[in-house]
């Protein structure tokens, strides 16, 4: 594996860092454009099925029917509300919080694959993939499986070192899939 290439522990650090900042500011950018306009305070389709879901979740008043939707990300954004409010701009706004770490675990992957050079070129381009830019400030549950998946991605690559906890997170990353996968019935 090409995890060294000649770099301390700390560039790592700093690259992942910078990595982070700049996946914020390219997706804080886009979402202060995007709630410009007008209809984008009203979420849409699956959007406010989301919303009103979570909404319910969050204030307790949730069916005891069962719902056509994974309850990961339904129970994650009823969380988010639990904590700044029933708005889905604030949601959006932790969402983008969250989902820049997509970036910093493409980054790490493909450094510890690949090298470094090929790990920073991954993480940058990332950082502006229009698709991962976008959905992170869409209320779906894309954006968040996508860093749930690249966790558990980097985790399995990392557990080769014997380390019993790093399996053990692994584990807990899949069980965390399965109920984003799972529908209730």
């Amino acid at each position: 594996m090409a995890w060294n290439d000649n770099w301390s522990r700390r560039r790592w650090v700093w690259v992942a860092l910078a990595v982070y900042v700049l996946a914020l500011a390219v997706r804080l950018a886009w979402l202060t454009e995007a709630r410009r306009n007008p209809l984008y305070q009203w979420p849409t389709i699956d959007e406010r099925t989301h919303h009103k879901i979570a909404e319910a979740i969050a204030n307790g008043t949730a069916p005891r029917t069962a719902y056509l939707r994974a309850p990961l990300y339904l129970y994650t954004l009823a969380g988010i509300y639990k904590i700044v409010g029933n708005d889905s701009l604030r949601a959006r706004y932790v969402q983008v919080f969250i989902a820049s770490l997509a970036p910093v675990l493409v980054f790490l992957i493909g450094g510890r694959l690949f090298g470094a050079a090929v790990g920073v070129l991954a993480g940058l381009l990332s950082t502006v993939f229009w698709t991962f830019v976008f959905f992170s400030t869409e209320l779906l549950d894309v954006s968040m499986a996508c860093v749930v998946y690249l966790f558990l991605a980097w985790f399995l690559i990392v557990a080769d070192d014997g380390r019993w906890w790093k399996w053990l997170v692994a584990g807990v990353l899949v069980g965390v899939l399965l109920l984003h996968l799972a529908r209730r019935r």
